[in-house]
């Protein structure tokens, strides 16, 4: 599997990942996640193909390429199947493995918080989670029965509030439902301005 960033004009090229590995359940491949506001980086994940049922796989260990030097950084380790690094690129939303729920961690010194998330259903995954433009909220996606082919499909939209932009982790205020589950089944395409998210069902 490889990775290459290269320059439209062919005047520089940066190879973030060349490598073999293994092949099967669980098996690896680099996606791109971002570039920086600046320009100076390239972010990306490693991401697994689990087994089973998975509504979004975003997720995985997040890299960073210096696209000035080349070279390439491990900005988090694994830490779970879905995730998203907040514009200014200094924290991390992600729903945690091995049962530690929705958090938030601070890239610079590791530190994490727990969100608690409204429960909408007994069995549930998250479709979406992107952040706000100006990094005060978090938007996401539940998914209901998305597993289950005897209950219907569908989706519950909710909205994580941060009291300030860019302070800590010490800010988050809380998570509310902003649409109970709808039989439109809502993927998100973009959230384009601090009120303002565009949905697909």
């Amino acid at each position: 599997t490889s990775l290459t960033v290269r320059a439209v004009d062919g005047s520089q090229t940066w190879t973030a990942v060349d490598e073999w590995r293994n092949y099967g359940l669980g098996y690896t491949q680099p996606e791109p996640v971002s570039w920086s506001a600046d320009g100076r980086y390239f972010y990306y994940a490693n991401v697994p193909n689990p087994d089973g049922c998975a509504v979004l796989v975003n997720g995985g260990e997040l890299w960073r390429l210096d696209l000035t030097n080349g070279t390439v950084t491990e900005v988090a380790p694994y830490i779970g199947l879905v995730m998203a690094l907040s514009r200014d690129e200094t924290k991390l939303a992600v729903n945690a493995s091995y049962g530690r729920g929705f958090l938030i961690r601070d890239l610079a010194t590791g530190a994490e918080q727990t969100v608690e998330l409204p429960q909408p259903a007994e069995s549930w995954q998250m479709g979406g989670l992107e952040w706000a433009p100006d990094g005060r909220h978090l938007f996401i996606i539940q998914v209901l029965n998305p597993c289950n082919g005897q209950a219907p499909q569908t989706t519950a939209l909710v909205r994580v509030d941060l009291d300030e932009a860019g302070v800590g982790l010490s800010n988050v205020e809380g998570a509310v439902t902003i649409l109970e589950p709808d039989a439109r089944n809502f993927t998100l395409v973009q959230w384009i301005r601090p009120d303002e998210v565009r949905l697909e069902d």
